[in-house]
C-alpha cells in the first residue's frame, strides 16, 4: 500500500501550516489585505491538512468533506492571485518582494496552483480516496514550489 507519500504529505502540509499560519504570533500586527492574505493561506493549510489525514488514514475519508475542502482551496486560490495584486506588504506579511518584481512569474506560478486545484477538484467527482492521491501530491508540490519562490523564510 502507498502510505509513504501521504505521510510526507502530512509532514509537508503541518510544516507549511506552522510556517504560514505559524498561530497568532505570525499574523501579529497583519492588517487590512495583508491579513486577509494570510487568513487566506491558513486557510489553505487547514485544507491541505484534512486532505492529508483523509489520505494518510488518520480521518476517516469523507467525499463530501474531501469536495468541499478542495473547492475552499479553489475559491481561496482565486482571491490569493487578487489579495496580491495591489503590491500592499507589511511587517507581518512574509510574501517576498519578487511578487510585485516579477508579476508574470508569480501569476505563472499562481496558475500553475490553479491548475493543480482544478485537477484536484475533478478527482474529487468520482468520492474514491485513491483518486486524489497523484492531484493532492501535485497540489502540494506547486504549493512548495511558489513559498520557494515568494515567501521569505521564517
Amino acid at each position: 500500500m502507498k502510505r509513504t507519500a501521504p505521510r510526507a504529505a502530512v509532514l509537508l502540509v503541518l510544516l507549511a501550516g506552522l510556517v504560514v499560519g505559524g498561530g497568532s504570533v505570525a499574523h501579529e500586527g497583519a492588517t487590512g489585505v495583508v491579513a486577509e492574505r494570510m487568513h487566506g493561506m491558513k486557510s489553505m493549510a487547514e485544507d491541505m491538512k484534512a486532505l492529508a489525514e483523509m489520505l494518510d488514514g488518520k480521518r476517516p475519508f469523507s467525499a463530501d468533506d474531501a469536495k468541499a475542502r478542495v473547492a475552499s482551496l479553489h475559491h481561496t486560490c482565486h482571491q490569493a492571485q487578487d489579495l496580491f495584486s495591489n503590491g500592499k506588504n507589511d511587517h507581518a506579511s512574509r510574501a517576498l518582494p519578487a511578487i510585485w518584481e516579477h508579476p508574470d512569474a508569480f501569476a505563472a506560478a499562481m496558475a500553475g496552483f490553479d491548475r493543480a486545484v482544478e485537477a484536484l477538484m475533478t478527482a474529487t467527482q468520482t468520492a474514491s480516496l485513491e483518486s486524489l492521491r497523484a492531484p493532492f501530491l501535485d497540489v502540494g508540490r506547486q504549493c512548495s514550489s511558489c513559498h520557494e519562490d515568494f515567501r521569505r523564510p521564517q
